[in-house]
């Protein structure tokens, strides 16, 4: 127990075991000390305290706290979960949320026993649903962590997902048919279930067999027939099947699906429906006479998931860089396989954002970008700055640009000579020293200049860069700012000394970013586990 400011108690139970903490919150508890006799006939023996406040003192408090607890430990957590179904829903005392928050500490510091425990209560509840309605009740409190943690378990028994599987409980069902280890047998039996719900999540499942496949494809409900045509279990001629359902959205499903045949994506591509169509248009496995056949399609979403395919052949993608819409000019701009010709062709076209797309293309030969870096716009010789195979007498005609996010773009490019980097470090512009501070290939000297910057944030980009050496690291370990040394200690690359020097740090948050540093050694947070104040 502890007292807030207001003096008012703060009452928890603690659960701890293997290491781990977790707690239970309390309302309030306060015993009543005089003989039952004494209570008139019509008080309540149980009533909550949330809107009729009892007024002891801190002691009585925990008195009452301790009585609580001990009583529930003589009479066992079990027994205390039955006779809380035996007395129905209640507003005190051991009541739902009660046990749920129960549950939850059991399951973070004892799963195995919070397991066991949730099984013998989820069959009691079972035995009590069945005569009474509080026995369904306290079933529905219990079913969330059982799904949580089957949700959560690499292996759970048969016989268990046999067991859950019969209940009444849709969101166990579902959560049986979705887990990834459930048998066939199963599988088959939860397939036949009425509730559709159910059978989508057999359909979802990524280890149903094809032959229960092959019984949901004949489905009456959409989204288990739509489901059944995205598998990738799904046999070729039960997607042949459905390609042919009078639902749309059955028909887009295949039309998606990488295991969908040749002969059926071509049918497909010639469906009345556009969305259809699209979906064959993005379908990575399109044959490229079906994405040249698509290339020449009325609807723009159709043409521009051709343009981004990456199977479309070259002669489709000339074709579709000649497009009137923007989108698909830039998406051919984009596209690995684009031949020069249509490349340089789109060097040429009025929109900015196409010829950017071109110029940040990683294919682009250098003829081009060395043309793109004289561009009008600053976008476009930006995105020249940034391309990963820029040459370094193109970064280092753009490293003289009068645009500063230019330069920003040359400093920030991991393959810009050391030379043009040096270049850049004596740079006004704080901004383009931040970005060259964070150059994973900047060099030694570089960073150990930057590393005195009169900038904290450009100080800071160094601290975090994992490529900084380690006395520049030490030196930034004990900056005057508090964020330059926490990016020192989530640096992955910075070394034990430094990490045990910054858990001493007078700051907790530094101390915190020590601690979540992947690297730390085992001592250094034993140290900070047995010294949280520092």
């Amino acid at each position: 127990m502890t007292l807030r400011p207001d003096g008012t108690p703060k009452l928890r139970i603690v659960f701890r075991a293997n290491g781990r903490e977790a707690s239970v919150h309390c309302v309030h508890v306060a015993v009543y000390a005089a003989p039952l006799e004494s209570l008139p006939p019509d008080a309540e023996l149980a009533q909550s305290s949330e809107h009729h406040p009892v007024i002891l003192t801190p002691e009585g408090h925990f008195f009452a706290l301790k009585s609580y607890v001990a009583g529930i430990a003589e009479v066992g957590l079990g027994a205390m979960f039955a006779l809380a179904r035996d007395a129905g829903t209640q507003s005190v005392g051991f009541n739902d949320l009660m046990q749920q928050q129960v549950l939850e500490a059991l399951f973070r510091v004892a799963p195995a026993t919070a397991l066991d425990l949730c099984l013998w209560y989820f069959d009691d509840m079972v035995q009590a649903a069945a005569i009474s309605p509080s026995g369904s009740y306290f079933l529905s409190i219990i079913i969330p962590y059982l799904i949580s943690w089957l949700t959560g378990t690499p292996y759970a028994p048969p016989e268990l997902l046999a067991k859950f599987a019969t209940q009444h409980s849709t969101q166990l069902k579902v959560a049986v048919a979705k887990y990834a280890s459930t048998p066939p047998a199963i599988l088959m039996y939860l397939a036949g279930i009425e509730d559709p719900e159910v059978r989508v999540a057999v359909a979802v499942n990524p280890h149903t067999p094809p032959e229960i496949l092959t019984q949901l494809a004949r489905d009456v409900d959409t989204n288990v027939k739509l489901t059944v045509g995205k598998h990738p279990n799904t046999p070729p001629v039960v997607l042949s099947q459905l390609a042919g359902d009078e639902n749309i959205s059955v028909r887009v499903s295949v039309a998606r699906n990488l295991h969908t045949s040749p002969d059926v994506l071509v049918c497909l591509a010639k469906d009345a429906n556009a969305e259809v169509r699209w979906g064959v248009a993005e379908n990575s496995h399109g044959t490229p006479e079906i994405l040249t056949l698509l290339a020449g399609d009325e609807e723009f979403n159709v043409r521009a998931n051709v343009a981004r395919n990456p199977n479309t052949p070259i002669t489709a993608l000339e074709r579709l860089g000649e497009d009137d819409h923007k989108d698909i000019r830039i998406a051919v701009a984009k596209h690995p396989c684009s031949s020069l010709d249509a490349l340089t062709r789109l060097t040429g076209d009025k929109n900015i954002r196409v010829r950017k797309s071109v110029a940040e293309n990683p294919h682009v030969p250098p003829e081009i970008l060395l043309h793109l870096a004289k561009d009008t716009d600053a976008e476009v010789r930006k995105g020249v700055a940034e391309n990963p195979h820029v040459l370094p007498e193109i970064l280092l005609h753009l490293a003289k640009d009068t645009d500063a996010e230019v330069q920003k773009s040359v400093a920030g490019n991991p393959n810009t000579p050391a030379i043009i980097l040096a270049h850049l470090v004596e740079n006004k512009n704080r901004e383009i020293r931040w970005r060259l501070a964070g150059n994973p290939h900047a060099p030694p000297k570089i960073l150990a200049q930057l590393g005195i910057d009169q900038e904290l944030y450009v100080r800071l980009a160094v601290a975090e860069n994992p490529h900084t050496p380690w006395d520049v690291l030490a030196h930034l370990a004990n900056d005057e700012g508090d964020e330059v040394r926490m990016g020192v200690a989530r640096n992955p690359n910075v070394p034990p000394e430094i990490l045990k020097h910054l858990a001493r740090d007078q700051d907790p948050i530094v101390r915190m970013c020590v601690g979540q540093n992947p690297n730390v050694p085992p001592e250094i947070l034993t140290y900070l586990a047995s010294n949280p104040e520092k």
